[in-house]
């Protein structure tokens, strides 16, 4: 039983922090917009915090590996209470930009939660303790866009849900203080090189076969799915005159709906189809939402879109990592899924400038329909996998040649 009380302690951690987050990211373009930021401006606010994420992650893993877990998670949560902090009290945009700028820096607690599943479990179960983290960030995801929508009131007052994000935050630094134990033990014989990005380690994973089409795959979903991400509260608000209530409630349901998905219908879809196949149809289907969505003429049409974006996705997420891990040697999968993870966040950066510089310059439908032809780029990337003997081979083998 003493072996439980970590994970549920990343449980709570993980999921109070994602409460906060999701509070913030529907009404961001919104608070944006009362200081007369540009679309443009709105796309770097939001990837600013997916930019120090990325810089400074690595930094974060060496550090966990050399001073452990705890110190690192603590860390991490008062950056991301100071970051909400000053987020709701911000009197301009600068103040806006540094506020996710700090929090982007201090953003270590997923990356750290997920090694103290490692730390606690034997490999043959760790799948169960990410599922746990998974559902963790999950539920964040879900409940946090319902409560901005709640808290930000009819006179969208943006104070106290973003107060309400700090303060969450705060409860969550208290109860790790309190009640985390330190979980990783120093290992002079641990190859602390393993969490870096560097040249080396993407040569290594681009000899291993299959993983270009995949971490590709990776780069120009994410980049999609970000460019939504991030124009989709201005393009309601412009197009049908969308409310931040409205723009929550369309967030909360796409947030269920993946929820349920990756809680529980992917595990049968995968026995039932194969990864291979999930990751094709998810891509197509997710292609499909993004055009559909430009083409839409009303609320009802949009939210209708964006129910079969997020079913698509919901399959074709899991299915991706699932498939990366799968051809990945045991000596090398925890730098391919990093690097995964890299491609991941680099599209989250490239995502929000192309499709607000696309929303301002273009059109406001042509983001949905750029975003809809890269998924269509991946999905040819990854389609002839699902045809391939060899490729069905290394899944089983998994080997690397």
């Amino acid at each position: 039983m003493k072996q439980l009380s970590p994970l549920m302690i990343v449980f709570f951690t993980v999921f109070l922090d994602l409460l906060g987050f999701g509070i913030l990211i529907p009404l961001l373009p919104y608070v944006g917009k009362t200081y007369l930021a540009s679309d443009i401006q709105i796309g770097l606010l939001m990837a600013s915090y997916s930019i120090a994420q990325f810089l400074f992650a690595p930094m974060w893993g060496r550090l966990s590996d050399w001073i452990g877990r705890r110190p690192v998670m603590l860390i991490s949560l008062i950056g991301s209470t100071c970051g909400y902090a000053l987020f709701a009290m911000a009197d301009s945009l600068a103040m806006l930009f540094a506020s996710r700028i700090l929090a982007g820096c201090a953003a270590a607690n997923i990356s750290t939660a997920q090694a103290i599943v490692a730390d606690c479990l034997p490999p043959e179960k760790r799948t169960k303790g990410m599922g746990m983290v998974g559902a963790a960030i999950g539920l964040g995801f879900v409940l946090g866009p319902a409560l901005a929508g709640l808290l930000v009131g009819s006179e969208s007052n943006y104070t106290l849900p973003f107060t309400a994000a700090a303060i969450l935050s705060g409860i969550d630094l208290v109860l790790a203080y309190f009640l985390l134990p330190e979980t990783f033990r120093l290992r002079r014989d641990q190859h602390l090189e393993e969490r870096r990005f560097s040249l080396r380690r993407l040569q290594e994973a681009l000899k291993v076969r299959y993983i270009p089409r995949l971490l590709f795959t990776s780069l120009l979903y994410y980049a999609a799915f970000a460019a939504m991400e991030s124009i989709f509260a201005l393009y309601g608000f412009k197009m049908f005159g969308m409310s931040e209530r409205q723009n929550s409630a369309i967030l909360f349901m796409v947030g269920v709906i993946m929820v349920l998905i990756q809680g529980g219908a992917i595990r049968y879809a995968s026995k039932r189809f194969g990864d291979q196949n999930l990751l094709a149809f998810g891509v197509c289907g997710v292609m499909a939402g993004l055009a559909f969505m430009g083409l839409s003429n009303s609320i009802t049409a949009l939210t209708l879109s964006a129910i079969v974006m997020a079913a698509s996705s919901g399959f074709a997420a899991p299915a991706l990592i699932s498939l990366a891990s799968q051809l990945s040697a045991d000596e090398v999968q925890g730098g391919i899924l990093g690097l995964n993870q890299s491609m991941a966040s680099l599209g989250r950066i490239l995502g929000p400038i192309l499709g607000t510089m696309l929303f301002q310059f273009i059109t406001p439908r042509a983001p949905f329909f750029f975003c809809a032809w890269l998924v269509l780029g991946a999905f040819f990337i990854i389609l002839p996998l699902r045809h391939t003997a060899t490729f069905k081979n290394t899944l089983q083998e998994a080997e690397i040649p």
